[in-house]
């Protein structure tokens, strides 16, 4: 059922007023469409929004049809397991995934615009985006919090690790976030993370970079113009599709304080093994690939030492530092 209205006021009530009858929803995709829907809002003041959205995320927290619970992080929700040990190897994996996941929101505007985030919000959440647009043309907010099915393919996510900082107690596991009393208001709007990246050199004037061995339009001015951007990968896994690898994740720029870097967009690239492998060799004991599904890379993963890293548990992001050449450098970045 939805949430009482009757003791709510300002932005929270009219938070509720848009959910339809039958309440917040039970799913992980009811939830992105709540958001979707919400963020169209006119509110008095745009720097009321993560507040407001808040309400949201709580109500399907607190909601008795909700098959997930989920913490409200700048906007962004955590998802977790109510019903395992904080320290429980699930309730870890599902915060960590569920915040990769929600890192990857697109804001689309008409006729194509790129939209310029605020300084309110910190440029990884899309509130920074809408805080800086007119409130009656907020564009359209495209969530991405993934599905229940992708919390088992825990090995696509393998090696990146989330650490908040408390503003009092310091730096902090995400997956400790959903337990903690204190809520987002008092952690720092920066947190680190540890993965896999490849600092990439962009044309100033057409402002495409090569990613991988193709071209890939980078639309941030500020970033063209430094003349390169930092790519960091969120996930990566094998498509069963043409011997291609997916990577995911995001591309930022550096800010003037080293080591810091904001969030440009968000990147999905197909590359070819061989653009990882360069030999082009064929494998060997092709029963040894049909064994783990999660491997087929079919017959052109090249090099054994490439072979070896995807035996260890599947193709996921650790991989792209075990390649042969176009090696990616695992490495802390924080985002602010």
């Amino acid at each position: 059922m939805s949430p009482s209205t009757s003791s709510l006021s300002g932005p929270l009530k009219n938070a509720y007023q848009v959910f339809p009858h039958r309440g917040i929803g039970r799913t992980v995709r009811d939830l992105e469409t709540r958001l979707t829907e919400y963020y169209k809002r006119e509110l008095s003041f745009q720097t009321d929004i993560v507040d407001a959205i808040a309400g949201i995320i709580n109500a399907f927290h607190d909601s008795s049809e909700s098959a997930s619970s989920a913490k409200n992080f700048y906007g962004l929700p955590i998802f977790y397991q109510e019903n395992s040990e904080p320290n429980h190897e699930l309730h870890s994996h599902t915060a960590r995934i569920s915040f990769l996941n929600a890192l990857r929101w697109t804001v689309t505007l008409p006729e194509h615009d790129t939209p310029i985030p605020s300084d309110t919000f910190p440029s990884w959440t899309w509130a920074s985006v809408k805080a800086s647009l007119p409130a009656h043309a907020p564009g359209a907010l495209h969530p991405h919090l993934g599905t229940e099915t992708v919390f088992t393919d825990i090995w696509t996510y393998k090696g990146v690790h989330i650490t908040l900082w408390h503003q009092s107690q310091g730096p902090m596991d995400v997956s400790a976030f959903p337990a903690h009393p204190d809520d987002y208001k008092h952690f720092s709007p920066h947190f680190d993370i540890r993965t896999w990246t490849k600092d990439i050199p962009v044309d100033p004037a057409t402002g495409l970079c090569k990613l991988t061995s193709e071209d890939y339009p980078i639309y941030d001015i500020a970033a063209r113009r430094k003349g390169h951007v930092t790519a960091l990968c969120t996930q990566a896994y094998n498509s069963h599709v043409a011997h291609r690898l997916v990577i995911q994740g995001l591309v930022v720029t550096e800010t003037e304080k080293p080591g810091t870097y904001r969030r440009v967009q968000t990147f999905a690239v197909h590359p070819h093994a061989r653009h990882f492998n360069g030999d082009g060799e064929g494998v060997e004991e092709e029963e040894e690939w049909k064994k783990e599904p999660k491997l087929m890379l079919d017959k052109d993963p090249g090099a054994e030492e490439w072979k070896r890293a995807l035996a260890k548990g599947g193709i996921g992001p650790p991989v792209l530092g075990k390649a042969r050449r176009n090696k990616w450098t695992e490495r802390t970045v924080r985002l602010v």
